[in-house]
């Protein structure tokens, strides 16, 4: 009886581990669209706490499924001014367990000199889908930002 049981176990845990290489992967050649919660930074310890808009994103993935290609998204209206960003990443290496991120700074399109700092991540959950959030923070204006949390779907 022990011995069955243990085979069992054996069973389960083989399953568990083959269902954990498979939603690490995704769908190669694949578009990706999705929408997110945005949340602003407009507190004195700039947390990311009013969320009350959602913003869309999206990208591609290469023919392996082992790059995340031309992500997209909208960061805003921002309480800072009220503008709305395009974030954007040319390429991402989708890594172990399906996961993926990028950080970098870049010029601000709205204010010359000013800088931006970017941070992407994301992981698929499924072959199908990815959990994706995404932080542009205005660092020329006092650290005002958005982040932006939420599931893109393969098209």
């Amino acid at each position: 009886m022990l011995h069955i049981r243990l085979a069992e176990a054996t069973t389960v845990v083989m399953l568990s581990i083959a269902a954990v290489a498979f939603a690490a992967t995704p769908l190669g050649s694949a578009h990706f669209k999705g929408s997110g919660k945005l949340c602003v930074n407009n507190t004195p310890d700039h947390r990311f706490t009013n969320c009350a808009d959602r913003d869309k994103f999206s990208f591609h993935t290469s023919s392996s499924g082992r790059k995340v290609l031309n992500f997209a998204g909208k960061v805003g209206p921002l309480y800072c001014g009220g503008a709305t960003y395009n974030v954007t990443a040319d390429k991402m290496r989708v890594r172990r367990h399906g996961r993926f991120h990028k950080k970098f700074t870049a010029s601000d399109p709205n204010h010359p000199g000013g800088q931006d700092s970017v941070a992407i991540k994301g992981r698929f959950v499924r072959h199908r889908v990815a959990k994706v959030s995404y932080k542009l923070i205005l660092l020329w204006n006092g650290d005002c930002g958005g982040l932006v949390r939420g599931k893109a779907h393969a098209q």
